[in-house]
Formats: C-alpha cells, structure tokens, sequence
C-alpha cells in the first residue's frame, strides 16, 4: 500500500491544477475522445491511477541503456542472505560459490535485450528450481542474471519507477514475477548449523488494485515453478 495516503488537500491542488494549468487548447479532441473520453469508467481511472502513482511518467519506449554496477554495499541488510558454498546436498557452507561466473562480467543492462525463460520443455507444465538452475547453467545460449543485476534492478526501480526496466517489463510483456538463478543463497531460519536451505531471489509486482508496487523477497529451491516464473537471462 501507499506509505501516507493522499490528504485532500493534496487531491483537491491536483484536481486544480489539472483543471487550470494543462493546455488543452493544444490537445486533439478527436484523439482524446477515441483514447481517452471513450474509456470505461474503471479503466480510465485505472491509467490515471497509473499515471500519478508514476509521478506522471508514462513508458513509451525501452529504457535507455543503464549501467550495471557493482554495489560498494550490501543493501538488502534485512535479509538473512549468504551465498550457497559447495554441492547441492552439502551444508551450504564450504566449497565454490553457488553462482554462475558470466553473469558478473554483464556491465549494463538494455532491457530490450533481456530474455524472460521459463526453461520448460515441450509437453512439462511444471519444472524443479533445481533443474532450472542445472539447465541455465548448462546453457550455451542464455546466461541466467544474478545477485549483482538483482540489487542493481532494485535500485533503478526505486530511482526511477516509471520509468524503470522493472516497469517496462510488466507494462510490455505483463511480467509479475521474476526469479534471478545466477546466485543461490544459503539462509538458516532454524539457526542450527549445517541445517541451512537453499533460495534464489525474486521480484513481484502487486496487483494494480493492492499496491502496485514491485516488492523483493526470496524462495526455496525444494519448489516447482511454471510458466508464470519466468528467469531473467541475458543471450550468451
């Protein structure tokens, strides 16, 4: 949800600024009347909605080319995330690091380039975290986004919301959810040793009618995933 809500003071001044201030000596009306004026009651409320909520920014075409840089700090400090170290089966805690070594050598990030892959194979509906994983890294045409495109996505969204590649993807190809396979994480809920579980980080879009608002958070390798978690992947 919104963290203050909007006073009516607040309405009331936009209201009247949209009223006084906007040229409309400069709008088409036949345009407006097929695009706008012509609108259902709920959808016209729903793309102003949109518009506000977006500090009246629209997306009308890709993001320009963002830079993707190596974050000097961890900032996720309320996520109890460390790298997975060793073989699936093991304690997560010695070994190689669980991530896939070309995404860290992406340094920006075109969003028209990203490829959004669900994995699947012909005639599977469903498919393992796990196998997921063990197909991309396998993979000599897609190198799955990890931990370093994760924060950076982060935080050009929390810059930019209108305007951010997050955005752009739900606004143009309706992604709601999308997992990042390039990092595996260990996390220890139950804090015994060795008793640590495996977990890949993820975006999610609230619905329009909650919030809005993409939001991070993280799942368990042990789970299945369908088209509808799709895998950020850039081409190799």
């Amino acid at each position: 949800m919104a963290t203050k809500a909007l006073s009516a003071g607040q309405q009331r001044e936009i209201i009247s600024r949209i009223v006084g201030q906007v040229d409309w000596d400069s709008l088409d009306g036949e345009y407006l009347q097929k695009k706008v004026i012509s609108l259902p009651p709920k959808e016209f409320g729903r793309q102003f909605t949109d518009f506000l909520r977006y500090g009246c920014q629209f997306i009308f075409n890709n993001p320009r080319p963002k830079e993707l840089a190596l974050v000097d700090s961890y900032i996720f400090q309320d996520k109890n995330w460390k790298v997975w170290k060793g073989p699936v089966d093991g304690d997560g805690l010695s070994g190689e690091e669980d991530i896939d070594w070309r995404s860290l050598a992406i340094d920006k990030i075109e969003a028209h380039k990203l490829i959004i892959a669900d994995c699947l194979l012909e005639g599977e509906k469903v498919i393992a975290a796990e196998e997921i994983r063990l197909r991309l890294r396998k993979s000599k045409i897609l190198i799955p986004l990890g931990f370093k495109a994760f924060q950076y996505l982060w935080l050009d969204y929390q810059a930019d919301r209108g305007g951010s590649i997050l955005e752009w993807l739900y606004r143009t190809k309706g992604i709601r959810h999308l997992n990042f396979m390039g990092t595996i994480f260990y996390t220890n809920h139950s804090g015994g040793i060795g008793s640590g579980s495996r977990i890949m980080p993820y975006f999610l879009r609230q619905p329009d009618y909650y919030s809005g608002l993409w939001e991070v958070s993280d799942e368990w390798m042990g789970c299945d995933f369908g088209s509808d978690r799709p895998t950020a992947c850039y081409q190799a």
